[in-house]
Order: C-alpha cells, then sequence, then structure tokens
C-alpha cells in the first residue's frame, strides 16, 4: 500500500522536524506550541504503526538516540527523547523477532548504518553549514539509488526487503528536512549578515553626518564669538 511506503518518510521527516525545532533557536519561532506537541504526537504514533510491520524500525530509532547521545550529551536532557527511547525499547519487545534481530544481513547492516551515523556526527557537529549541505545531499542522492535498486532487484515479500527499504525511505524523509531546514537558515543567516552590514554603513554614516554638523555648529558659534567680541571691543573704543 502506498501509505505504508509514505508513513516511514513522514515519520523520518517529523523526527527532524521536531529536532531542528529543539535544537536551532531561530527555527523553533515559525511554530506554535500547538503544533510542536502535535508533532511529537504523530512521530510516537507512526512508530507504533510501522513497527506492526517492521519490527525493526523501533530498535533502529533506539541505536539512532544512544548514538547520538555519544556525541550529543543534550540530546537526552530532552525529556522527548527519553520518551522516545522508552517507547522504542518497549516495542522492541512486544514486536521482538529473533529472525530479523540475528541474521547475517542484519549485522551487516546495521554497521553500514552505524558508520554513516559516525561520520555524521564526528565530522559534522555543527547544526547546520554549507558543508553539511553538501555531505547529506550526497547521502540522499545514495538513498534514493539505493531504493530505486531494491524496487528493481530484490523481491518485495522478503523481510528484509521490508526492513531495509523503511529504513531508506526514512531516511529520505530525514533528509529531505533537513536539508530544506539547513539551506533556510543559512540564507537567512546571509541575508541577516547583510543587513547588518547596512546597519553598521548607515550608521557610519550618521556619525559622519553628526561630527560635520558639529564641525559646522562649532564653527558658526565661533564666528557669533568672535563677531561679539569685535562688537564689545567696539563699544569700549567708543566709550
Amino acid at each position: 500500500m502506498i501509505i505504508n511506503n509514505i508513513m516511514p518518510m513522514l515519520f523520518g521527516g517529523l523526527l527532524k522536524m521536531y529536532d531542528d525545532i529543539y535544537d536551532i533557536t531561530a527555527y523553533k519561532e515559525y511554530f506554535s506550541e500547538l503544533s510542536i506537541e502535535t508533532i511529537k504526537c504523530l512521530i510516537i504514533s507512526m512508530l507504533t504503526c510501522i513497527s506492526i510491520n517492521n519490527p525493526v524500525m523501533p530498535f533502529n530509532t533506539c541505536i539512532m538516540i544512544l548514538i547520538v547521545q555519544c556525541f550529543d550529551d543534550k540530546e537526552l536532557n530532552s525529556p522527548y527523547y527519553i520518551a522516545g527511547l522508552i517507547t522504542s525499547l518497549f516495542l522492541i519487545i512486544i514486536t521482538f523477532t529473533p529472525s530479523l534481530y540475528f541474521s547475517l544481513n542484519k549485522i551487516m547492516y546495521t554497521l553500514v548504518f552505524l558508520i554513516g551515523t559516525y561520520i555524521d556526527h564526528k565530522y559534522f557537529p555543527e547544526d547546520h553549514s554549507i558543508n553539511k549541505i553538501i555531505w547529506r545531499s550526497l547521502g540522499a542522492i545514495f538513498v534514493i539509488i539505493a531504493v530505486i535498486y531494491l524496487k528493481m532487484i530484490i523481491v518485495h515479500d522478503d523481510s528484509l526487503f521490508k526492513m531495509v527499504y523503511d529504513f531508506l525511505l526514512f531516511s529520505i524523509g530525514y533528509l529531505i528536512i533537513s536539508l530544506a531546514n539547513m539551506t533556510f537558515i543559512e540564507f537567512n543567516k546571509k541575508d541577516e549578515s547583510n543587513n547588518n552590514i547596512i546597519d553598521i554603513k548607515n550608521k557610519e554614516d550618521t556619525k559622519e553626518d553628526t561630527k560635520e554638523d558639529t564641525k559646522e555648529d562649532t564653527k558658526e558659534d565661533k564666528e557669533e564669538d568672535k563677531k561679539e567680541d569685535k562688537e564689545e571691543n567696539k563699544k569700549e573704543i567708543s566709550e
């Protein structure tokens, strides 16, 4: 069903959206409290629905949260991430399927995921930058190619296919929202920098104008003082 393909993408996109709301102050300004709470509820609901058809998804989510914690200890300071970790562990228990967790393919797949996450957080720890946009763009291209390959080559009723395919769809949603957010913030940052430069120039111009006005006023005052002195001298002479 189409909804089964869309849900992992929405799950990844909403998870990244909430992550950026939590991490980036400038981005949080565009969301009301109601919209943030709605996003949080949708994330948990989608994870639960996906877990029915793909028992490994809560395991992947749990591992992802723990890996991020290794590089950024502020993540688990959020009560929501703690709740997400507890929910993932609960879903792992009730949907546990030994054949999916202990296969060689699962181990290889998990290693690839761990390496990609390690590179992302080790070499691009910042919330947003041009280099991170380029890195995640390459990642998005790789994931889209992998999805096309899986659809064309691998048998679709295979449990491993479902496990990997859903996570790739999750990655597409996550990366698309990430790229959109970082691009938006980078462009806003440039606009703010340009506005700051204009403000500084305006202040400098105003300062120079003020100096010129002060000089002219001082010059006029001196001339008036000279005139007054001359007039006083004349009066004294006449007396």
